[in-house]
C-alpha cells in the first residue's frame, strides 16, 4: 500500500482480528502513528521568540525505546532553531506530565514565564 493511512488501518485491523486490545487505546496508537510521521517530515526553521522546552525528567515506562529518538542533549536539537529557549525539567516520565501533580508545576512555571513577558498597564 502507497497511502500510509491505509498502511496503518490494514495493521490495526489485523490486530483487531487476533487480539483484545480497546478500541480508544488502537484508535491513539493510530493517531499517534501519523502524528509521528508528519512531524518526521517537519523541517523547522529558525524562530527568534522565546520558547520554553518542558522535559520530563524520567524516561516513561512500558514504551518501545527507539534509537532513532534518542537524544543525549538538553535541548533535543531545539536550542538549533531557537536562540531564546528555556530548558525546563520536570519531576516525573513524559506520560505523566498531563496530570498532577506534574502538571501543576507545568502551569505554575508557564504562568510566571507568560507573567513576566506582559507589560504592565
Amino acid at each position: 500500500m502507497d497511502d500510509e493511512e491505509q498502511r496503518i488501518d490494514a495493521v490495526l485491523k489485523a490486530l483487531r482480528a487476533v487480539a483484545d486490545v480497546p478500541d480508544a487505546a488502537l484508535e491513539h496508537q493510530r493517531a499517534s502513528y501519523l502524528d509521528l510521521r508528519t512531524g518526521e517530515a517537519h523541517r523547522p526553521g529558525p524562530y527568534g521568540g522565546r520558547v520554553v522546552l518542558y522535559r520530563a525528567s524520567e524516561p516513561a515506562p512500558h514504551t518501545v525505546r527507539d534509537p532513532a529518538y534518542e537524544r543525549d542533549d538538553e535541548a533535543l536539537g531545539w536550542d538549533e532553531v531557537c536562540p531564546d529557549l528555556e530548558v525546563v525539567r520536570v519531576a516525573g516520565h513524559h506520560l505523566a506530565l498531563l496530570d498532577p501533580p506534574y502538571v501543576d508545576e507545568i502551569a505554575a512555571h508557564l504562568g510566571r514565564a507568560l507573567d513576566r513577558r506582559i507589560p504592565s498597564r
